[in-house]
């Protein structure tokens, strides 16, 4: 028997009346049981000790009569150690209580000694009654009144509808072995949850597909919509729908932009050169485009939306890259020649060949003149074809060099469009030539400082958590850590796509299929990021511990690396009660990351990944070894509403893969849509046969289309 059993303190009669209607108290709200009121309300693991500031706050919470300070007065009476116990408020009760915790000690687990085993995943569903209980207590040695069975009974029946195997781990001796099986059964229930949630899921699709009135007898009802639209399944769907809405409205648009674009000036160079970016600053910001919008009254788009589509950085401007992509690639490389070959663009204009063109008559249309402020289509392309330009060959690169340098849409080219050339900086990448060895060599270095490219990634290259990381972004990480290599040759080689962003797929494949299947497996048992942590974190610590992880992840049958998972995510450190953990705050990312066709397709486990990796390694062996997913100029005049195909320059040679047809099918879908809405606006005539026959025999025909 413990030491505080041995003495009873001394009370005042004040004192002994506040015991008293405290112990009633406790009675009622336990059904006749003290111990049951105790454990309820005060001590739930039944540790026999409480605090006397929680006693005063509980027990003001029953509206006694007696006052605060009488509550007081009584706790400082009847302990001196700050802790009050069930000895303090009554003796025999508290006797009975210890002789039964030695009892049980002795003679084993009473849950073994209840149930036949002592796995408490094996005796869920089951429940003990009193006379059960009674039957097992006096069977194995414990002596006792109807009235003392009823008040151990009602200690170990918290709930009052019967003894189950979670109300009996109180009585485990060892903490680590009680919390074993806490955690197994949670982890048992949170199964149980999960299929009872997903037929929910399934009965709420069905009836939502019927489509029925909200007054029909079989609609749900709003207090059940409720439950159902917070279902895992159900806020996952809803959630990937937002998303794919929200990519939608961006891509229409875009596409609307530019689109009246080209009907309104031609094409989006000489938009952005006479309406979006009249002072030749060379950016665009948010307020410029609403600027153009408020001067321009024919044209409705999702502001909002165009500008997200536009401004995937998010550094607040946007260049003539971001706008007319297929353009600026081909002045990138006509700027970067011309500066090479003659030190700058305007010196063009001084070349002997464009002075020979200016002081020669020049046939516009039936007529000649002569001008050296001004130089036709035709003079022009023959100037640049003497001084050597690599691309004049190309029918589409000239088409788009000649229309972005023609400023009024008149066929002719004056020296202050080279100037307006020469004052353009072009982002490092669009001159640089895909370099595999820098990749290498930046893969090496972080490996060498972070161990893994998923954690560098997070902490360096994605800061802010958007699974996209913009040229301006890895440049950044780039000089953090002093990578001596070619910066725009290695995001060449990581961009494939030119889009003019990176993301996790392509910067490391097996992070991607890391994150992707642990997202995955999420959204499939629980729904979001956000309810995961809420459900394993039962603590309510705010932070996720390995172990915690670890077993969720076995329970439920994620086969990823979990160590590995678990140090990439924990990008801050962080620790308590020196072990490490993640919070919420490092995993709310996931919820908010963008999923492509091409995520969704990776593989969930980590066997599936080495297989596919090989069958990849195999094939590209078969072949010759991997084809490059460059694009060439050709091909992306087949497309100009995607943003992200951009053509290599020479003299690399280049391989083209797939396209997506799908992706033109809907675009093409929605141009019909939109030229219909826009049938209002004037259109415009027709090029006459000597327009047709100029352009053609001067090389310029792909101004025509």
């Amino acid at each position: 028997m413990p030491e505080w059993c041995d003495s009873e303190g001394n009370l005042t009669a004040n004192a002994v009346k506040v015991r008293d209607e405290l112990c009633r108290l406790l009675r009622d709200r336990g059904g006749g049981s003290l111990l049951r009121g105790w454990r309820n309300e005060l001590d739930p693991e039944f540790l026999q000790n409480v605090s006397r500031q929680d006693v005063v706050r509980v027990a003001l919470s029953f509206s006694m009569q007696s006052s605060e300070d009488d509550l007081h007065s009584f706790t400082e009476q009847a302990t001196s150690t700050g802790m009050l116990t069930v000895m303090d408020l009554d003796r025999q009760t508290a006797i009975l209580a210890t002789r039964f915790k030695r009892w049980a000690a002795t003679h084993g687990p009473l849950r073994q000694l209840c149930f036949g085993t002592d796995n408490v995943v094996a005796q869920l569903g089951k429940v003990v009654l009193p006379a059960d209980f009674v039957a097992v207590c006096r069977r194995t040695g414990f002596d006792g009144s109807d009235e003392d069975f009823t008040e151990l009974y009602g200690l170990c029946d918290p709930s009052e509808s019967g003894i189950r195997p979670i109300d009996l781990l109180f009585l485990e001796p060892d903490p680590q072995v009680k919390e074993q099986e806490e955690q197994r059964l949670r982890i048992l229930r949170m199964g149980q949850r999960e299929q009872k949630q997903h037929l929910m899921a399934e009965v709420f699709q069905e009836e939502k597909a019927r489509q029925v009135s909200a007054k029909h007898r079989l609609a749900p009802r709003p207090w059940q919509a409720i439950d159902f639209e917070h279902l895992p399944k159900i806020v996952c769907e809803r959630q990937h729908d937002w998303q794919m809405a929200a990519e939608k409205r961006a891509e229409e648009a875009r596409m609307e932009f530019t689109l009246y674009l080209r009907k309104a000036y031609g094409n989006e160079v000489r938009a952005w050169r006479r309406a979006l970016d009249p002072n030749a600053t060379y950016r665009l910001t948010l307020r410029g485009l609403r600027k153009f919008f408020h001067a321009e009254l024919n044209v409705r788009v999702d502001q909002g939306a165009l500008w997200k589509a536009l401004d995937q950085d998010g550094v607040g401007h946007v260049g003539i890259e971001d706008v007319a992509p297929r353009h600026s690639h081909v002045l990138a490389h006509f700027r970067q020649f011309l500066r090479d070959r003659l030190g700058s663009c305007a010196s063009a204009w001084d070349h002997p060949a464009a002075v020979a063109a200016c002081l020669s008559p020049q046939r516009d249309g039936r007529r000649l003149w002569k001008s050296t402020r001004k130089l036709l289509l035709g003079p022009f392309l023959k100037v640049i074809r003497e001084i050597g330009w690599p691309l004049v060959a190309n029918p589409d690169a000239r088409s788009l060099l000649l229309a972005s340098l023609d400023y009024f849409g008149c066929a002719f080219v004056s020296r202050s469009d080279l100037e307006w050339l020469d004052g353009w900086q072009p982002p490092e990448w669009m001159n640089a030539e895909p370099d595999e060895e820098a990749v290498e060599c930046l893969r090496d270095l972080v490996q060498k400082r972070f161990g893994h490219p998923l954690s560098a990634w997070r902490s360096l290259f994605d800061r802010d958590d958007s699974n996209s990381v913009s040229w301006l972004e890895f440049r950044e990480a780039c000089e953090k850590l002093r990578f001596q290599g070619s910066i725009g040759g290695a995001w060449r080689a990581l961009d494939t796509d030119l889009s003019g962003h990176i993301s996790l797929q392509e910067f490391d494949a097996d992070s991607a299929r890391i994150l992707m299947s642990f997202k995955a497996w999420c959204m499939k048992h629980f729904g979001s990021i956000n309810l995961m942590f809420r459900a394993l974190d039962r603590d309510g610590s705010g932070s996720l511990q390995y172990l915690e992880l670890k077993r969720a992840c076995k329970r439920f049958r994620w086969t990823g690396d979990v160590y590995l998972l678990f140090n990439c995510l924990d990008v801050d450190g962080a620790r308590s009660h020196g072990k490490r953990n993640i919070s919420l705050q490092e995993l709310h990312f996931l919820d908010s990351w963008e999923m492509t066709e091409e995520m969704n397709e990776l593989p969930k486990t980590a066997d599936e990944s080495q297989k596919r990796a090989d069958a990849e390694a195999e094939a590209a062996e078969g072949h010759g070894g991997p084809r490059s997913p460059s694009l060439r100029l050709p091909e992306l005049a087949k497309s100009p509403s995607s943003p992200a195909r951009l053509p290599s320059l020479p003299p690399v040679a280049t391989a083209a893969p797939a396209r997506d047809d799908s992706l033109e099918r809907s675009w093409m879908n929605h141009l019909k849509a939109v030229r219909a809405a826009e049938a209002s606006v004037p259109k415009k005539k027709p090029p006459s046969k000597f327009l047709q026959r100029f352009l053609q025999e001067y090389g310029a025909e792909g101004l025509l289309k």
